[in-house]
């Protein structure tokens, strides 16, 4: 992992990073499926689960390179207790401070930023149902159904267990679909690098795409 991030900041020594470093078990546990818990551990988990710390709450199923550079040196995390983002660059600040509660993976998080900015996607050994920018092309279709979160943050510098709405963000499933189907309009770089295949691509493209799919095959 160390590797992979040390390369990727020489090759970029002028760019940005972004990796998305979420905390889905910071969330209501009457949800959980993976695993699921018993019903009378609810009220215990919603009353004792700490606050999202971005300096010390780890990542859930991100993967190890996600988990190793969000607590790296100059690395900036955004705040957000689910949906956070790791940024390094000289603009990293800016970029993590400005992802608000919710949406929170619309314009404002830092792949509205990595879209806007002409950025790229990095998949690395992974699929399109391993790609987070594309959660930003649901919050263009109109009508998408929304729901209640609840989470434990700091408010005022105080811990509560939170409910906001936002969208109900698909959990992947169907991404890889909308991959294929992109992939057979659009080029892209997908090269080999030791076991695992990568893709680079056009996040605007990408992200254009995907708002117009989604349109036409969500009900």
């Amino acid at each position: 992992a160390v590797t992979v991030i040390q390369a990727l900041q020489e090759v970029l020594s002028e760019g940005t990073i972004i990796m998305p470093t979420q905390t889905g078990d910071n969330s209501n546990p009457e949800e959980w499926s993976d695993p699921a818990v018993p019903s009378s551990w609810f009220s215990l988990i919603k009353d004792h689960t700490p606050a999202f710390d971005p300096l010390v709450t780890p990542t859930r199923d991100m993967g190890v390179i996600p988990e190793t550079f969000r607590s790296m040196p100059s690395v900036v995390r955004s705040n957000h207790p689910i949906d956070s983002f790791a940024v390094w660059g000289k603009h990293a600040k800016q970029i993590a401070s400005a992802q608000e509660l919710t949406p929170s993976l619309g314009d404002s998080s830092p792949l509205g930023y990595l879209i806007a900015n002409q950025g790229k996607v990095l998949l690395i050994g992974v699929g399109y149902d391993s790609c987070t920018l594309l959660h930003h092309a649901e919050t263009k279709v109109p009508g998408y159904p929304t729901k209640n979160y609840q989470t434990a943050m700091l408010q005022g510098g105080q811990r509560e267990w939170t409910t906001y709405q936002d969208f109900d963000y698909d959990p992947n499933d169907s991404f890889q679909t909308l991959g294929d189907a992109f992939e057979q309009v659009h080029t892209l770089q997908i090269r080999t690098v030791g076991l695992a295949t990568i893709r680079v691509i056009d996040a605007p493209a990408l992200d254009a795409f995907a708002v117009d799919y989604l349109r036409q095959h969500r009900s």
